[in-house]
């Protein structure tokens, strides 16, 4: 076993290390006060800041006080994570602290909002920068930064944090705006699909009978119900051959609203699908139902397929 903590000939001691005797990676705090912060775009945006950038107001780090953090580095730590209270891009020294980590051989890198990012700065982030990641603020100049970026030749990445509060707005709306990226992107986290399933299920009065409302298919029971033999057969088959294509009944109920189909999933078992057409022609529902909501996200597409798939009981 190979643990990197060598004796005094170089060898291997095989003694598990508690801690590096330094750190590979370092997050610098250049910033001290944001300039997209005051703007108030990011609270716009929906997105809260914990370094309070709207309100606080410090002096960025002087440039002798970043070259002794360096000069300690040198030879120790292998890159640099640059950041604070603002987009470290927008530094009034920018250039000259990115010349001090190629100087000691440190590779910085930084997350941007992409406010005030220039070709120019692309061009330096081009010939210093290991990455650059751009936080997604659904606004032109993150697209414009973003864009920038990559005709430089930066290796650009793009946060984009998902949620709750967020889902319906990527689904909705930012899925076509990432997809004019799509040509330059290698991964999305080694994903090109994000799949969404959202599991539904009610009991007694809280039941929806979401079947119960599509009329098409109560008409097939009813067709099921009145006949017997090989029509009843027949009708069964009708029934199933339903059932397992798309149709566009979401808006009859909660579930399933805003899907673009709604399907449904049958066990196989052709008296459960006999006695399903019975319970939907007599008016009774069921005391249980479920089914799931599905939305897969394909970011190279830049499209949505969503439907709402109920468990026919």
């Amino acid at each position: 076993m190979r643990t990197g903590i060598l004796d005094r000939n170089g060898k291997d001691t095989g003694v598990d290390p508690f801690m590096a005797s330094y750190p590979h990676l370092i997050d610098v705090g250049i910033m001290g006060h944001c300039v997209h912060g005051k703007t108030g775009l990011c609270a716009k945006a929906g997105i809260g800041c914990y370094q309070s950038g709207m309100l606080v107001e410090q002096p960025d780090m002087t440039v002798e006080d970043f070259r002794w953090i360096t000069g300690q580095s040198s030879g120790r730590c292998n890159q640099f994570a640059l950041g604070g209270r603002g987009d470290p891009d927008q530094h009034e020294n920018f250039e000259e602290i990115l010349m001090i980590c190629r100087e000691y051989n440190i590779v910085p890198n930084f997350t941007t909002s992409g406010y005030g990012m220039t070709s120019r700065i692309a061009d330096l982030c081009k010939k210093y920068c290991g990455a650059v990641a751009v936080s997604w603020y659904r606004n032109e100049y993150t697209q414009k930064a973003i864009r920038l970026l990559l005709d430089a030749g930066v290796k650009t990445n793009i946060h984009y944090v998902l949620g709750k509060n967020s889902i319906d707005i990527l689904v909705l709306e930012d899925v076509s705006k990432l997809a004019q990226f799509s040509k330059n992107i290698a991964s999305i986290n080694d994903i090109s699909k994000i799949t969404m399933d959202r599991n539904h299920s009610a009991w007694g009065e809280f039941s929806e009978e979401v079947a119960d409302n599509d009329p098409e298919l109560c008409e097939l029971a009813q067709k099921v119900n009145n006949s017997s033999g090989d029509e009843q057969e027949t009708a069964l088959a009708e029934m199933l051959a339903y059932i397992r294509k798309p149709s566009s009944m979401s808006g009859f109920s909660r579930f399933g609203e805003d899907h673009d189909d709604f399907r449904y999933k049958w066990n196989g078992d052709w008296n459960d699908l006999l006695a399903l057409a019975k319970r939907l022609w007599s008016g009774y529902g069921a005391d249980e139902e479920g089914g799931r909501e599905h939305d897969e996200i394909d970011f190279t597409r830049g499209i949505v397929e969503s439907y709402a798939e109920y468990d026919l009981k």
